[in-house]
């Protein structure tokens, strides 16, 4: 009896041990752009595809694996929404290949430097900023007002062709990092004036949006993703309290 009572212990912890082995087996170890749009809604963006991970429709991984997703480092990350945006992290996951699902996080995920995914030739193009600067957005806004709304190419607003108060207009086909738009070219201007101060190369255009003039205070031009990404973070830094500039984008 004892013999036997032996036999049945060692034989469940040889398959407590097996089920954990294959368990660790199938999770995949996948890094990428960790997408966090907004309010209970994130995404991993990596070469293969857009793997939803919780979002506004209904679909939302056990909260023990959400605890899993990676802490947030500041200084790595890019705001899109506010308080929301994105970084570049791995994470090991299970997977849903049919229905591009993580249905699991199996250990804490990590948060890595941004410039692994943007020299990541497979997956820097899938940036989350690249693909929220969706053409037809329009800008109608109150006097005086504040709007952190992209002012994307192809969208219903005119360049103007001057611009009475000498502002630099800004470069066809080259990165800019969008700070604000707002009715007051004196806040335009104040805002130029510190961005100037603490060495950052800032532009003022002026558009024309229903037959309003609106004032666009933008930063740069950069010469590619990267350079525009690493200022933003930059900018984030020493203007922390900014509002405009907790919101800004890369647009060109």
């Amino acid at each position: 009896m004892i013999k036997t009572t032996k036999i049945i212990r060692h034989s469940v912890v040889g398959v407590c041990i097996l089920i954990g082995l294959q368990s660790t087996a199938i999770a995949e170890y996948r890094c990428g752009w960790l997408d966090n749009p907004q309010a209970g809604s994130f995404q991993l963006i990596d070469k293969e595809a857009v793997w939803s991970i919780s979002n506004n429709s209904g679909y939302r991984i056990p909260a023990a694996s959400l605890k899993n997703l990676p802490e947030r480092q500041e200084d790595q990350f890019i705001r899109t929404n506010g308080n929301f945006g994105y970084s570049c992290s791995c994470i090991s996951v299970k997977t849903d290949a049919t229905n591009r699902r993580i249905t699991a996080i199996a250990f804490k995920g990590k948060q890595v430097l941004l410039k692994r995914c943007l020299e990541d030739k497979t997956i820097a193009h899938r940036q989350p900023a690249i693909k929220r600067q969706m053409p037809g957005v329009a800008i109608n806004q109150p006097s005086g007002s504040y709007t952190d709304t992209p002012v994307i190419a192809n969208s219903p607003v005119t360049k103007l062709d001057q611009y009475s108060d000498s502002a630099v207009v800004e470069k066809s086909g080259s990165l800019f990092i969008q700070v604000m738009v707002t009715s007051l070219s004196t806040k335009a201007k104040s805002m130029k004036r510190s961005f100037d101060k603490a060495g950052f190369k800032t532009v003022i255009s002026a558009i024309r949006s229903k037959g309003k003039v609106l004032h666009k205070v933008s930063i740069g031009p950069f010469p590619n993703r990267r350079s525009a990404v690493n200022s933003r973070i930059k900018l984030q830094k020493r203007f922390k309290n900014t509002l405009g500039v907790n919101k800004s984008i890369i647009v060109g």
